[in-house]
């Protein structure tokens, strides 16, 4: 029998858990749109719009796996392009992510299961997240599933099970490089718990039972892992082959067979490599040492999950001996050594995949205090008291970091560039004054020849299709500007002198410098006719 319970419990089970996948779902797209693009959703966008307009895309690493890049253009292309858009699929799959707990079901009780789904529904990183056109939840929840179809796997050694495993690492690995971190962690943590139950032979005794354990595991399930390997391959090509018809890309191959082989290489074999050379062996690491990313992760995961972290504690204390919640656990330890050693950027995604893992011992901590409270000080029963309070912290908390101040600087779990809220009344005057008939706006100053330098107005100015110009001066437009200025605030005085007509508006931003948010805060202007 499933530990989820009788056959009454497990018709039940699906129903709770579509209602909370319903709510989660619903909190993610509420108002998805009105926060600012930040600079790696403009950066991404832009590229999402050169991509549709050509038609021709490349793989290349800085951009991570481009499973994101495809849905993009296909939801673009049919809603139109918007901040709203380019986060509906993240905001799906982010939504749907507590249906994944029903994967666990043969480890878990029907309480448990729940238990997780709410976790997964309602911490404050995760929400953030999902309403962030970026990978990181997409690899954490197809890693997930990929994972959860593996313990189907081994629980009924079906192959339905075995190929769902596949296509879903697949599409972790197509969402971004780092799903093979996960296959580390899961590895590391089945090696480590291994160790710890052969302890008492010695030292010694550690590397022969790994061993053991392993040609175990390959003969009992070595045809599933052949099945799930081969169902992960085709999706793997799918999403890394070249787009376009030159030779070697997906056009090619529909339009002559006879490319097929070059095809495979160019979806298989060439993304790795260049993945290792620019993640691996190039310079593509952070500038920060190590530890100053460790203090990062641990500040962000008591910022944005320390009911997650509290409630994992205490069902690792409790319920250690249990394989599922002993191996969640040290991929979540795993994951905070080995995040800051792998992260290029100091940001918060990166708690994101600590999280994810540590809400299977947390669920199991929420349904162990409620049948067993935690009685401090002695002879206390604080479970419902305690509970309430960990809800309203929750309510409070996504509220405010997704909802009431999202691109606030202060936002302790979201990313360095986020323009706030202010700037949305600005990138309105640009929708309403840029309609790509002719040189529409300006760029005053030399800086702005940058592509980098002009997110997250590059994303906005691209979708109008309207023509601009770099001048380094604001007396290089004479008497007759474009609708629409932009610079820095140290011209303000200048451009309004000589343009008085024009409605002026300063927003604050982190600067980008070498692809990543570096400096103080600068001022950016804009100015437009009109008020």
């Amino acid at each position: 029998m499933s530990r989820a319970g009788g056959s009454g419990g497990r018709k039940r089970l699906p129903l709770a858990l579509g209602g909370i996948v319903l709510l989660a779902t619903t909190v993610r797209l509420v108002a998805l749109g009105d926060r600012v693009a930040h600079w790696d959703e403009a950066r991404i966008a832009y590229w999402v719009l050169q991509y549709q307009a050509s038609g021709a895309w490349t793989y290349h690493p800085v951009f991570h796996g481009p499973l994101l890049l495809h849905v993009e253009r296909w939801v673009i292309g049919v809603v139109g392009p918007s901040d709203a858009a380019i986060r509906l699929p993240t905001a799906l799959i982010g939504g749907s992510l507590p249906a994944v707990a029903w994967l666990f079901r043969d480890r878990l009780t029907a309480r448990e299961v729940l238990a997780m789904a709410g976790l997964l529904a309602a911490n404050p990183i995760l929400v953030y997240y999902s309403r962030f056109m970026r990978s990181d939840i997409l690899v954490a929840t197809f890693a997930l599933v990929s994972l959860g179809f593996a313990l189907r796997t081994a629980a009924t050694r079906r192959y339905r099970y075995a190929v769902g495993a596949g296509v879903a690492f697949g599409l972790a690995l197509g969402a971004k490089e780092n799903a093979l971190l996960y296959l580390l962690a899961w590895i590391g943590a089945g090696t480590l718990w291994i160790g710890w139950q052969s302890r008492a032979g010695g030292v010694s005794e550690v590397p022969l039972a790994v061993v053991r354990h392993a040609k175990g595991a390959l003969s009992r399930y070595g045809f599933q892992l052949v099945v799930a390997i081969g169902a992960m391959l085709p999706v793997l090509w799918a999403i890394y082959v070249p787009r376009g018809d030159g030779p070697g890309t997906l056009g090619a191959v529909l339009q002559d067979g006879a490319t097929l082989p070059r095809a495979l290489e160019a979806g298989l074999v060439t993304p790795p490599i260049q993945a290792l050379e620019f993640w691996a062996l190039g310079s593509a690491q952070g500038e920060y040492p190590y530890y100053l990313f460790f203090a990062l992760l641990c500040g962000l995961l008591v910022a944005g999950a320390a009911g997650t972290l509290l409630l994992a504690g205490i069902g690792l204390s409790r319920q250690w001996d249990r394989p599922v919640v002993a191996g969640a656990g040290l991929w979540a330890g795993l994951s905070i050594v080995g995040y800051p050693a792998a992260a290029d950027l100091m940001t918060g995604w990166i708690a994101l995949h600590v999280v994810v893992p540590l809400t299977v011992p947390a669920a199991v901590g929420l349904v162990s205090v409620w049948d067993r409270p935690v009685e401090w000080p002695p002879g206390a029963r604080l479970h419902r008291p305690v509970l309430a309070v960990v809800v309203a912290y929750l309510v409070i908390t996504i509220g405010l970091t997704s909802f009431v101040a999202p691109g606030s600087i202060a936002n302790p779990i979201g990313q360095p560039s986020q323009m706030s809220g202010a700037a949305g009344e600005s990138i309105a005057a640009l929708d309403a004054r840029l309609d790509g008939q002719g040189t529409q706006i300006a760029y005053i100053g030399e800086y702005w020849r940058s592509h980098i330098h002009r997110l997250p107005f590059l994303w906005y100015v691209e979708r109008t299709g309207a023509e601009r110009v770099f001048v380094a001066d604001i007396d290089a437009l004479e008497d007759d500007p474009p609708p629409v200025l932009i610079s820095h605030s140290d011209r303000r005085e200048r451009i309004t002198a000589r343009h008085p007509a024009y409605v002026c508006r300063e927003h604050e931003r982190v600067p980008w410098e070498g692809g990543r948010p570096s400096g103080l805060p600068r001022s950016v202007l804009v100015c437009y006719e009109g008020h």
